[in-house]
């Protein structure tokens, strides 16, 4: 969105919203020559789609679909496409969360990684609710009054009641919720009545902060320094970093869940999508699935042989 209203500056542009097609069809274009790819270019429009909604204007596309349809046909083929394999972050599965969380220390700072790797695996939310891209740019931030810890009649926290402000795709706030389980290290309720216990400071701010120190509560821990840790611990356990990021947690939630036979509506609301169709970009497990299936089809394939032998057999008695 920054970026588009660099573009209407640059442009002498004295009205960006309402977005007008042909507006919107020259911010792509100069995008192109930007050097930005296909998939960059969907994301930024994307932006602009979102900031004319909460302002309350339709999709520029919307008004245009036959026109902004060949555009669209016409800007995949001028623009660059980048390999998946250099773009698309891999998941990190619940496995890997379990080594990195057990391989940690039990100082401040090993604990407040561990708890964005927990808490962000487990409500497969994006890393901006958690650590934004920087300390002014946060509309999604996650801070200490959007979290509702709920407790039984001994006052013993069962689960809890996150509220995300909002998200890539809903200007309207959505609840999401965890629960607590036997494993200490491995519950997002008690790492997030760490959290809210062990730093003092106000509802409005951050949930995960910089500092514990007083009167830096305030300053967030930026995605690109909760990125930086996630790199050093995944060297220190033998995996090689590059392929992996803040959304590797979303992936990697979304993926097992549907490995372990979550049903896509079940793994849609997990995701807060609005879309099953959502799930191709996030969900990667195709072995998985596969291998799945083949261990079902052997399966299948011996109740069926041992069915054809009994009949057989019957055969041959009478």
């Amino acid at each position: 969105q920054r970026k588009y209203l660099y573009f209407c500056g640059l442009a002498g542009v004295k009205q960006a919203i309402p977005t007008t097609a042909f507006l919107l069809m020259a911010f792509c274009a100069w995008l192109v020559r930007c050097g930005h790819d296909h998939l960059s270019i969907r994301q930024y429009v994307d932006g602009v789609r979102v900031l004319n909604c909460d302002l309350g204007h339709e999709h520029p596309w919307k008004l245009v679909a036959y026109a902004a349809d060949r555009f669209k046909k016409g800007l995949k083929n001028v623009a660059p496409h980048i390999p998946k394999d250099d773009k698309v972050k891999l998941p990190l599965r619940g496995h890997l969360v379990v080594k990195l969380v057990m391989d940690a220390k039990l100082d401040w700072l090993a604990r407040r990684f561990c708890c964005v790797l927990v808490l962000a695996y487990s409500t497969a939310s994006r890393i901006g609710h958690w650590c934004p891209a920087s300390n002014t740019n946060k509309p999604h931030l996650l801070t200490r009054g959007c979290v509702d810890l709920i407790m039984d009649g001994g006052g013993e926290v069962l689960q809890a009641c996150i509220t995300l402000p909002s998200t890539k795709t809903s200007p309207t706030p959505i609840k999401v919720w965890v629960w607590r389980s036997d494993s200490p290290k491995m519950c997002p309720v008690r790492w997030l009545e760490w959290i809210l216990n062990g730093v003092q400071a106000t509802p409005s701010d951050p949930l995960i902060p910089h500092s514990p120190n007083m009167g830096h509560t305030s300053k967030v821990w930026p995605r690109a320094a909760f990125n930086k840790e996630l790199n050093e611990r995944l060297m220190g356990i033998g995996i090689n970093p590059i392929s992996y990021s803040g959304v590797s947690l979303r992936k990697g939630c979304l993926t097992d869940l549907a490995i372990m036979g979550a049903s896509p509506l079940a793994v849609s609301k997990h995701a807060t999508h609005k879309s099953i169709q959502s799930q191709m970009h996030y969900v990667a497990a195709d072995e998985a699935f596969m291998y799945g299936n083949s261990q079902k089809l052997q399966a299948t394939l011996a109740c069926s042989k041992r069915g054809v032998m009994c009949n057989d057999h019957t055969t041959t008695m009478h």
